[in-house]
C-alpha cells in the first residue's frame, strides 16, 4: 500500500479505470480494516495482509483465473 511514487489504493483505482475486469489483489503489511473495506469498494478482487500465506495465496489465485475465464 505504500509505495514512493503513488499508494497501492491509487494504483487500484487507476487500473479499474483502464481494466475494470483485471481481478486486482493488494498485498500489505499495512492492513487495518478500513484500509480492506475501502480497497474492496474500490474494485480489489482481494487483499492479502503479510507475511503471506502461499496456501492463501494460491486459492485467491485459482479463483482470479476462474474470474478472467
Amino acid at each position: 500500500m505504500k509505495m514512493p511514487e503513488m499508494s497501492g489504493m491509487e494504483v487500484l483505482k487507476k487500473v479499474k479505470q483502464l481494466s475494470p475486469a483485471t481481478p486486482f489483489i493488494l498485498m500489505s503489511s499495512y492492513g487495518d480494516m478500513d484500509t480492506v473495506i475501502e480497497a474492496l469498494r474500490e474494485g480489489a478482487f482481494d487483499y492479502i495482509k503479510k507475511p503471506i500465506d502461499l496456501d492463501l495465496l494460491i486459492q485467491i489465485l485459482k479463483r482470479a483465473k476462474e474470474e478472467i475465464n
